[in-house]
């Protein structure tokens, strides 16, 4: 299994890889097409829940399949980024697939384009890491058997390479300006991209918001004469207070929504109010792909939900105080974040490692962090993404917030940890999945928490 994974990493590694270089003008669906056809179409062996949106797209989809796969359906998962394991992309609600699933799908899938001539492909074009990624997905959940699968879109939603699935059901979450320079400088044209996975005559739920956002879905759905859910329209949820139990935290909800027959009480992992409004789409696109998902099912799905690296609470290895690791990159998300610190974490100082992508919108992120931490550590968020350390100082600096600057992750990462641990301190790594990763990676290290595939 190691060396076969192995060997399908460094033969993809081979092809352009937009999360780590990203380029323009490299987006179309023909490639897919024709790799899927080529691969048999595994992508229609399944019923599929399509989900696009800035925010909050990977929580719904995590929490749709674990309703499906709590209501009795053998279901697949496909989400990005990993922040660790490369199978947290393809995967279960619930965990990995077996090996054989992964290394038989990695064998088909790099045989069958090795066998394709580059002058046969659509344009000549060689596919890129994503399109083959996705293709791969598709394999793993055919040749596991699974009767539905949840995916999530990558960037945008028109021309995303998931959007050659015949979905059952679509879902749009919370719109914001967020890869201006790949999907327009407005809401409404950020929007008009994600519109692009509503299909014909196919449920889309949509997550009340932005007028402007809304009318843009409205008019997709309408030219594809699709029902439309709004969720403010089928149901509200009420979340109460965080409950503690040793290092977990659990968010009771109550959601009440008119394709049930009964309200539906869960105890939600994923922390945030705004993961409240995420179970209620959950709640509705499972229900609409299958009218037998009882509210009992449904609980017990949201209740399970989990995805790493979303305000993810881990032990400091050296004190009784815990590591967030929540990989929050726009201006919503991060206010979100410290949003939900600041109502769980009452009783402990406060501190922040930080570090973000060169195209963030750092300027307005810093807004949610005056006179929040008692300290600050600003570093790059990995060697992946390219990172503009003197704008994000400057922010700061604007913004009259003292830090620390430490541009080598990989120092200001142990040394952020020890820090919090010697001040008691709760510590917030955010701005990033990269970082996340990182320092995902080093607590690992420092806990002893076996290595997994990269």
């Amino acid at each position: 299994m190691k060396k076969t994974l192995e060997t399908f990493f460094n033969w993809l590694d081979s092809y352009l890889n937009f999360e780590k270089t990203p380029v323009k003008n490299i987006f179309w669906l023909d490639t897919m097409k024709y790799i899927c056809e080529k691969l048999g179409n595994p992508q229609d062996d399944f019923k599929t829940v399509h989900i696009a949106g800035s925010k909050g797209k990977g929580s719904v989809a995590v929490m749709t399949a674990a309703i499906l796969k709590h209501s009795g359906f053998k279901t697949g998962l496909y989400t990005s980024p990993h922040i660790t394991d490369f199978r947290e992309r393809i995967c279960t609600p619930s965990g990995f697939f077996s090996d054989e699933i992964y290394e038989q799908s990695a064998i088909q899938i790099m045989e069958c384009l090795n066998s394709i001539p580059q002058e046969t492909l659509p344009g000549q074009r060689k596919p890129t890491w994503f399109e083959i990624v996705t293709a791969y997905a598709f394999l793993c959940f055919k040749n596991a058997g699974c009767t539905h699968a949840v995916i999530e879109t990558g960037l945008g939603g028109r021309l995303d390479s998931t959007n050659i699935i015949k979905s059952s059901v679509t879902v749009l979450t919370r719109i914001e300006l967020e890869h201006t320079e790949f999907l327009g400088n407005t809401v409404e044209k950020i929007a008009y991209e994600k519109a692009g996975i509503i299909k014909n005559k196919t449920p889309a739920v949509i997550l009340d918001q932005n007028k402007k956002v809304l009318d843009v879905f409205r008019l997709k759905a309408e030219a594809e004469e699709a029902p439309v859910y709004i969720s403010s329209k089928q149901g509200n949820v009420t979340a109460s207070d965080f409950v503690q139990d040793g290092y977990s935290f659990y968010m009771p909800v109550t959601i009440k929504c008119s394709l049930y027959d009964r309200p539906i009480t869960a105890s939600l992992r994923l922390l945030g109010k705004y993961q409240g409004e995420n179970a209620l789409l959950a709640s509705i696109a499972a229900k609409l792909l299958e009218k037998e998902i009882t509210a009992e099912n449904t609980a017990e799905g949201l209740s399970a939900a989990f995805l790493p690296g979303r305000f993810e609470i881990i032990k400091n290895p050296f004190a009784d105080v815990p590591v967030i690791l929540d990989g929050a990159h726009t201006v919503n998300s991060i206010n979100f974040s410290t949003e939900t610190l600041r109502s769980i974490f009452t009783k402990h100082p406060r501190h922040l490692l930080f570090g973000c992508a060169a195209d963030k919108d750092v300027e307005d992120m810093t807004d949610f962090f005056q006179e929040e931490f008692s300290e600050v550590t600003v570093t790059k968020p990995g060697n992946v993404k390219s990172c503009n350390i003197s704008r994000i100082c400057t922010a700061f600096e604007k913004k009259e917030i003292d830090f620390i600057l430490t541009e080598d992750f990989s120092k200001a990462i142990p040394a952020a940890i020890k820090n919090a641990a010697r001040q008691n301190a709760v510590l917030l790594v955010t701005g990033s999945f990269y970082l996340v990763c990182e320092v995902k990676k080093t607590l690992g290290t420092l806990l002893e928490i076996p290595q997994v595939i990269s």
